[in-house]
């Protein structure tokens, strides 16, 4: 199945905090619609790889974060998949909505 829907984590270079680390964001894109989610991970400006949008190998969490990133991204498109397959119009909230777990029923 073709899909236009793009799935990029970025560093969030102007949300830096009192450490010197960034948040790491998902940014997913499909068409003229983006949304934007925070994975809970920071790191520093020097540890990112722009050209691949990884944590470099040399940062000490590198391997959980990557793996981390990879699996969000399979996560988005499964679900993307699963609401293309659906026939019905949605937005990307939908996504971000499924993705984040928010679509669960909260217990107290």
């Amino acid at each position: 199945m073709a899909t236009n829907l793009k799935v990029l984590p970025w560093l969030y270079r102007s949300k830096i905090n009192a450490d010197s680390r960034a948040p790491i964001y998902l940014r997913i894109t499909r068409g003229t619609q983006r949304i934007e989610i925070a994975t809970g991970f920071f790191i520093r400006l020097t540890e990112w790889n722009i050209k691949t949008h990884a944590v470099k190998s040399s940062s000490p969490q590198s391997k959980q974060i990557n793996e981390h990133l990879q699996t969000l991204r399979s996560k988005a498109f499964q679900i993307y998949n699963q609401l293309v397959a659906e026939e019905k119009p949605f937005q990307l909230a939908a996504i971000k909505i499924k993705l984040t777990g928010k679509d669960q029923k909260q217990t107290t």
